[in-house]
């Protein structure tokens, strides 16, 4: 028997209620050919939905569910209903007693809908308002189409059906007790205006829709829509036989909404008739041993493939800029991005089985790639005896070269100097592989399409070694062939935390090396989310914006609300948190320096930053930076110490959190010490218990006045037998837990205070505040940070080129920001402006 609320059994037996409110939950239903009352709790109205999810074509005109209901008086009344909505699930039919049937297709959904329930799939949709006479009625649904995606099923989920005579706007979830407090459509929020004169707009992009919504996102300022090719093999159904049916629409589509046109084109994948061949050479793990129906990056007809590829595309469409105007260029991995293939892709599974779906793995296990990894140790060693001194190996030739033993996951990566240049050289080799693969494919759309805006999609959630991918030289290689960069990390973690993330891991080395940068998100994001996602663009002085076409279509407000903040900016940012590359790629477990993402996550509240690694350090990308923050990492390359004392010794300003040895590849320690002001006999002291604000001396308290100002200061531990010339900052008892080390016309500021208690971390946070907007009491010489932000208080703030301060309040409440001499209100989940003034 089919459960159902009060409400809902007096609307189906005729009981009377009040006309204008009745609310039935759909998996009352007592006449239906879905499947079953499905339970998905706290998400959907009583628990439960009517679900249909069916494989076998259904009987007569369709599967089919009806819902009675009465009312007791006549008059206009609005009928709502609660399905999930398509394109994400089937297309449906419905009709009202015994009136004509209607067809509900995407075309159909006013936007925007909020989201909500299963998938987050469903919304709240108006399918008509009907003169209704008083008594009984029906409203019915059938299913007779199948989803639009791989699997092709039966699909549709039903929470509720409202019935009303009032002016409500049911939104998201909504049960019976929720009825009597909805209230009509709120109007749209006005257009935010900027304080100050805005840059040129970015370029905005997104999918390919339906025509009503293309229509819509071209109102909304985008300007090109994309459509991606099959990720998981190539449209030439047999050799020189190309389909391109799906493309041509696409094009059709962006030409009927007066909209520029992208093309997604997969070739890594290739398709059947190839894989049969000789030429095949398969991607192998290395731990797995599986064998995928992806190329291997270093089979010899890889380039040749890409080419043939290109050549094709080439052909059908010209290669001038119209029609093709942008070709998002599939690389490798699961969705065409700059790395190995993981098993991300759903499809994946269902085409090749659990053995054909790729993994965390190294994917170089063929033959092809041995010999690659044989012909680079070769290039840069010259002999077996050079390269054995170097991995303490014994190697009798090149021949019988092999990969490092934690590359198969036996064994960890630390021990001897020789083990870690041993990993380091295969890592190193791994990343190359990929970055010069993606060059070639530069190089080839180029070639063939001279005109056309190119752009690479550098994806994976984190910097895993097994993605191979190198976030700073991808970016040096597209700039070499006027490439741009899109990361599709936009929205992908909440403001902050993405922030010192993969968000400025990958815009930073595209604003040292001047490639235009864009943002996509991975996947579905909330109107909420998309305000934070105009907040990462323009704090990344972003060229473009991408996103998923729904992402827009549901958040239309947003759009027009901030449609002034989608320009091109330049953000005034002299501070890099440091990402260690040698420490992380020492650390194989770790997708991520954990400590430069939590504490950068926490310090984006009051400062704003880049990111830069030891590949941006050695192409000279510390010379726009007043300050190095080196949060995390105890290896680092020895040039990278000899470039990081350079720029000290020129004006840089170095903040190290913790004073631990640093150490290069070799092991030593002799020049990170001199760095920080160590001697050899100085040590590290952990105190007997934390010295709290009332045992801490501040020696420098006209520079100290934010720890100052902090009331509940900690330090768990400090030093002895600091070099002679470094200032102590932060005193305990008579151990310094803070100093600076000068070098030159620069400095280097040592924390030696601990990270815990969570006072000790704070309390660093509070000198590093100094460091960046009270330096010049310190140094006269040194200029100080325009401090705009000057509360943890879950605000975030951009400073501009133009003066101009963007601000966004990430939180559910209303706050009051004063910025300079000014003050201003902050709706919750907002964007402002405001000009920065002193007085």
């Amino acid at each position: 028997m089919h459960r159902m609320s009060f409400l809902a059994a007096a609307a189906l037996f005729g009981t009377s209620l009040r006309a204008e409110d009745l609310f039935i939950e759909a998996e009352s239903s007592a006449d239906h050919s879905f499947n079953e009352a499905a339970r998905f709790e706290k998400i959907v109205s009583g628990d439960q939905i009517l679900r249909l999810w069916k494989d076998a074509a259904p009987p007569g005109e369709g599967y089919h569910a009806t819902f009675p209901f009465a009312v007791n008086k006549a008059g206009e009344f609005h009928l709502w209903l609660a399905p999930s909505l398509p394109p994400l699930t089937s297309n449906f039919w419905w009709r009202l007693d015994a009136g004509d049937w209607s067809h509900f297709t995407p075309e159909c959904v006013e936007e925007p809908v909020a989201r909500f329930g299963v998938s987050n799939a469903m919304g709240w949709v108006l399918l008509a308002s009907p003169a209704l006479a008083a008594g009984k009625h029906t409203l019915a649904v059938r299913v007779n189409e199948r989803r639009n995606n791989a699997e092709r099923a039966y699909l549709l989920y039903l929470d509720a059906i409202l019935v009303t005579d009032r002016d409500v706007y049911p939104q998201r979830l909504v049960t019976p007790g929720d009825v009597a407090r909805l209230a009509p459509r709120p109007p749209p929020p006005k257009p935010v205006e900027r304080a100050g004169k805005p840059g040129d707009p970015m370029e905005l992009g997104t999918s390919v829709m339906d025509d009503r919504r293309n229509r819509l996102v071209k109102s909304l300022g985008f300007c090109c829509i994309q459509t991606d090719s099959d990720h998981l093999t190539v449209n030439e159904v047999e050799p020189g036989k190309w389909d391109w049916t799906s493309a041509d629409a696409g094009l059709a589509a962006a030409r009927r909404a007066g909209l520029k046109w992208q093309y997604f084109p997969h070739f890594n994948w290739p398709p059947e008739w190839y894989r049969k061949g000789e030429k095949f050479v398969p991607s192998i793990g290395l731990r797995s041993k599986r064998k995928l129906a992806c190329m291997s990056l270093w089979s010899p007809d890889i380039v040749p493939w890409f080419e043939h590829g290109y050549a094709a595309l080439a052909e059908h469409y010209g290669s001038g800029s119209d029609p093709m105007y942008a070709i998002y260029l599939g690389i490798h991995g699961d969705f065409g991005e700059t790395m190995f293939p993981m098993g991300f892709h759903p499809g994946e599974r269902t085409r090749f089985g659990p053995e054909g779906t790729g993994l965390a793995d190294y994917w170089c296990g063929d033959d092809a790639a041995r010999a690659d990894f044989r012909r680079f140790a070769r290039q840069k060693y010259g002999s077996p005896e050079k390269l054995n001194a170097a991995w303490g190996t014994q190697f009798a030739s090149f021949d019988a070269l092999d990969y490092p033993p934690a590359a198969y996951g036996k064994g960890p990566v630390a021990g001897s100097a020789q083990s870690r240049w041993y990993w380091l050289d295969f890592v190193g080799w791994y990343y190359d592989s990929m970055t010069a693969f993606t060059g070639e494919v530069c190089r080839i759309a180029r070639k063939h399409f001279p005109q056309s805006l190119l752009l690479l999609p550098v994806g994976g959630g984190n910097e895993s070694l097994v993605y191979g991918q190198d976030t700073t030289a991808i970016p040096r290689v597209a700039k070499k062939h006027g490439v741009h960069i899109r990361s599709t990390h936009g929205g992908f973690q909440p403001f902050a935390q993405g922030y010192p993330a993969m968000i400025k891991r990958i815009a930073t080395p595209c604003k040292v090396y001047g490639v235009p940068h864009w943002l996509e998100p991975p996947s579905a994001i909330s109107a909420e989310g998309e305000v934070s996602r105009i907040m990462e663009a323009i704090s990344c002085g972003n060229y473009g914006f991408w996103d998923w076409g729904q992402n827009p279509v549901n958040a239309a407000w947003v759009f027009r609300q901030y449609a002034s903040f989608l320009t091109r900016e330049t953000p005034v940012v002299d501070v890099a948190l440091f990402f260690p590359t040698t420490h992380h790629r020492l650390r194989q477990g770790e997708n991520y320096p954990r400590q430069l993402a939590e504490m950068g996550a926490a310090l984006r509240d009051v400062m704003d930053y880049d990111v830069v690694d030891e590949e941006l350090i050695a192409d000279d990308g510390l010379k726009g930076y007043r300050v190095l923050v080196w949060l995390e990492g105890d290896f680092v390359e020895h040039d990278t110490l000899d470039r990081i004392a350079r720029w000290l010794g020129d004006g840089g300003v170095l903040v190290r959190f913790g004073a631990q040895d640093v150490r290069d590849v070799e092991g030593e320690t002799k020049l990170g010490r001199e760095l920080l002001g160590l001697p050899p006999q100085a040590q590290l002291r952990t105190l007997a218990e934390p010295a709290a604000a009332d045992r801490i001396t501040a020696k420098e308290p006209g520079f100290l006045s934010h720890v100052a100002a902090y009331q509940d200061r900690r330090v768990a531990t400090a030093v002895t037998d600091l070099d002679p010339k470094a200032r102590p900052l932060l005193v305990a008892g008579d151990l310094p837990a803070a100093w600076a080390m000068p070098h030159g016309k620069g400095w280097a500021i040592a924390w030696a205070g601990g990270g815990s208690p969570p006072q000790a971390r704070q309390t660093f946070y509070e000198l590093l505040r100094d460091v960046v907007y009270n330096l010049s009491k310190l140094d006269p010489s040194k200029a100080d940070a325009q401090e705009v932000d000057t509360a943890w208080d879950g605000v975030y703030a951009t400073l501009l080129a133009n003066g101009e301060v963007i601000l966004h309040n990430l939180a559910s409440e209303e706050r009051t920001k004063k910025v300079g001499s000014a003050t201003i209100a902050l709706p919750p989940k907002s964007l402002r402006s405001i000009l920065f003034r002193t007085r």
